[in-house]
C-alpha cells in the first residue's frame, strides 16, 4: 500500500523576534536589503514596528513559494485616532 500525500501545511504560530527596527526606505531586492531613497517619505507615513515587520514579511516570502509568514505587531492593535 502507498500513501500519496498531496499537500502538508504547517502552521508555527506565536514567534517572538526582537528586532530593531528598519530605517525609512528599507526594500528587499534579490535577497539584499536595500535603501530605496525615493520610499523614505513613504516611510515616515507608517508606525516602525509596522515598516519592519512588512519588511521581514517580505523577505521571509521570498525564499520559497511554499512559505507565505504573516506578521504582527503592536500599533496594529492601536486604536487609531
Amino acid at each position: 500500500m502507498s500513501i500519496f500525500q498531496k499537500m502538508n501545511e504547517r502552521y508555527v504560530d506565536e514567534i517572538n523576534m526582537p528586532i530593531q527596527a528598519a530605517p525609512g526606505g528599507s526594500r528587499n531586492k534579490n535577497g539584499q536589503i536595500l535603501k530605496d531613497e525615493t520610499a523614505v517619505e513613504e516611510d515616515e507615513r507608517i508606525s516602525e514596528d509596522e515598516r519592519t515587520m512588512t519588511l521581514v514579511k517580505h523577505i521571509g516570502d521570498d525564499i520559497h513559494p511554499s512559505i507565505k509568514l504573516e506578521v504582527d505587531y503592536p500599533s496594529k492593535h492601536q486604536e487609531r485616532k
